[in-house]
């Protein structure tokens, strides 16, 4: 056993506070995944975000020991020289917790505790993040005058110095209290993560985002789990719990769910595709010439081009598949160059490919957010665009209103859709097959960080992807006229 297996990480720790199992799993590492595309660039992110926030001190010293001996001495011995007044990483341990800070900054004797997180608003996970890294420094016997989350700020603009990217934000007293809880539950945590053999699972609502619980708890072997009833909240999760309920095929007929809830499950139990009342009439409001549109964009802390807010939704591709009178199929595509901003360019070319007339068919309303978005920078296209979002129609509030089929599995993305209604067609063979990798492929392309000779085939790559999610609504259209006609 080397030294790093007997200790509890800060994601052990918290994962633990939700389900002993999963925080298990986690801290042995039994479904380890090779990280993918987008993953990458979020963490790439992250260590940009608190680079910047380690250039506001000139004067910090970082702890980039590796090992943890000599981590916990040098971080000792920094913290015991007066003169060093900021450190990077110091790495501390309490009981068996070990903890990494990524500030500390040492004020009247004592030292302010500063978590930089790439995230804009302050939520209860961040808290408890910086709660743990309180508990293991008070525990290592650190003084703490204070706890601040630095956090991404809104008002931040890429290019200009007017705002900082970063903002503290003190919280310290609900730091502090949360701490002291985890103080009460850090032994027992210890000892159920880092025992040889797993605590036995549970069912509990932690579990419907827990990727373990399907191929090693208690969701193995269940092909039916109540998770699959779409918008489950808590409470009712809980009541199908005390009634001993863990599979949509044992809900009771008299338990009080919504009209979407009760036809997911009516479908689970008898195994057949329903098509409701109304769906023959939904299709015929849609007007010709069909248009079937999908964008894809980037979306970063730090964004790629100049004068752009954090996270800011910018438009990159689109494919549109028009379908005229006489059921001719024609394609119409951009892709942004990438080196510069190209969002005037992208809607001027759309309202030209989509014309003035015909239903535009978008699956989900991310299409109209964007094309929102784009109004507030371009007041000349305002009407524009507004003319083409009246004429849009969203394909997936039309099945989730209509159509239940039990191998949804309770949900309607395009994803669970094609391949139950379209079998023929999936998105397997595609080098990039799904919408966080084409934003990490396209991030990778606006950065110079591909290969020159790369480029062409990625781009190739990214349209295809994006081709193929406007041919999938065309042909779940067919499928869905054809369902139309057969129940009307």
């Amino acid at each position: 056993m080397t030294e790093t297996d007997i200790f509890v990480t800060k994601q052990n720790f918290l994962m633990a506070l939700k389900c002993r199992t999963m925080g298990w799993h986690t801290r042995h590492d039994t479904q380890l995944q090779d990280a993918t595309l987008a993953e990458i660039v979020r963490r790439e992110q992250g260590q940009a975000v608190h680079e910047n926030a380690r250039s506001q001190y000139s004067n910090g010293v970082l702890v980039d020991e590796t090992n943890a001996e000599k981590a916990l001495e040098l971080t000792a011995a920094l913290m015991g020289d007066p003169s060093c007044e900021v450190i990077f990483e110091a790495y501390v341990r309490h009981g068996r917790c070990v903890a990494r800070a990524d500030i500390l900054v040492r004020v009247n004797g004592k030292w302010v505790v500063e978590e930089v997180k790439s995230s804009k608003r302050l939520k209860l996970d961040l808290k408890e993040d910086a709660a743990y890294t309180v508990m293991v420094m008070k525990g290592f016997g650190i003084a703490i005058e204070s706890s601040k989350l630095r956090l991404v700020n809104d008002k931040y603009r890429v290019g200009t110095e007017d705002e900082p990217l970063l903002k503290p934000a003190d919280v310290t007293n609900e730091v502090f209290q949360i701490a002291h809880e985890f103080e009460q539950v850090r032994q027992a945590i210890e000892n159920d993560i880092l025992s040889a053999s797993c605590p036995a699972g549970e069912w509990k609502y932690a579990c419907y985002k827990c990727d373990y619980f399907a191929q090693h708890c208690v969701g193995r072997g269940v092909e039916s789990p109540i998770f699959q009833i779409p918008r489950l909240g808590e409470k009712k999760f809980d009541k199908l719990l005390d009634l001993g309920v863990t599979e949509i095929e044992a809900v009771p007929e008299e338990f009080e769910l919504s009209e979407r809830q009760h036809g997911v499950v009516e479908v689970v139990k008898s195994g057949q595709i329903q098509v409701r009342t109304g769906l023959k009439e939904a299709l015929e409001g849609w007007c010709g010439p069909m248009h079937y549109l999908d964008f894809e964009t980037v979306s970063t802390c730090i964004p790629v081009y100049s004068g752009l807010a954090p996270y800011t939704q910018i438009p990159t591709q689109y494919s549109l598949h028009v379908r005229d009178w006489n059921g001719n199929l024609d394609h119409f595509e951009y892709l942004a160059e990438g080196s510069r901003d190209c969002r005037r360019e992208f809607v001027e070319k759309l309202l030209a490919d989509v014309g003035s007339k015909g239903s535009i068919v978008v699956y989900s309303h991310f299409e109209k957010t964007t094309l929102t978005n784009t109004q507030k920078w371009f007041d000349d296209l305002e009407s524009d665009i507004e003319n083409v979002k009246d004429r849009l129609v969203d394909m997936e509030k039309l099945v989730s209103k209509f159509v239940y089929h039990p191998g949804f599995n309770g949900r309607t993305s395009i994803k669970v859709v094609l391949p139950v209604l379209v079998p023929e067609m999936d998105y397997s063979e595609l080098e990039i097959s799904n919408g966080d990798d084409a934003l990490a492929m396209f991030y990778r392309i606006a950065k110079g960080q591909l290969h020159p000779d790369s480029v062409e085939s990625t781009r190739l790559a990214l349209m295809e992807y994006c081709k193929l999610d406007t041919l999938a609504m065309v042909r779940i259209h067919d499928v869905l006229i054809e369902l139309a006609n057969e129940n009307a």
